[in-house]
């Protein structure tokens, strides 16, 4: 079964830009990816460029350039705001990476309101450890 997210990144004029991840979306998956690996505007948008993937996690597999996936069915896509997103795009975990911190929503939690990731993760990894 896999853990569906989605990844954005804030831009300057308030719109949002992201992509669909297929697999690893929880929050020491992919979180903790982004987190380590894509922690800069510049990895972020790399990243995003990308399209839609299948993971991020050890090496990204993009649907377009290693599966061959149409782009037009896979670019990334631009809303004028996160909740337009959200509604857009929303999965299991949203991350955002907004003036240069990583947000997440989780879909399954009493509220849909973002939180640092670093934060949920410590708080997710401390539960685990029960």
């Amino acid at each position: 079964m896999s853990t569906n997210c989605s990844v954005a990144i804030q831009n300057e004029d308030g719109s949002v830009t992201g992509i669909y991840a297929h697999w690893d979306g929880y929050l020491d998956g992919i979180g903790a990816e982004l987190l380590q690996k894509f922690n800069t505007v510049d990895t972020v948008k790399e990243l995003i460029m990308l399209g839609d993937c299948s993971t991020i996690v050890d090496n990204v597999e993009a649907y377009h350039r290693d599966k061959g996936e149409a782009w037009e069915s896979v670019a990334p896509t631009v809303h004028e705001d996160y909740s337009s997103f959200v509604g857009a795009m929303g999965q299991e975990y949203n991350y955002l990476f907004d003036n240069g911190v990583w947000m997440v929503s989780e879909a399954y939690a009493d509220t849909d309101i973002m939180q640092p990731l670093e934060e949920a993760l410590q708080r997710a990894l401390e539960v685990q450890d029960y």
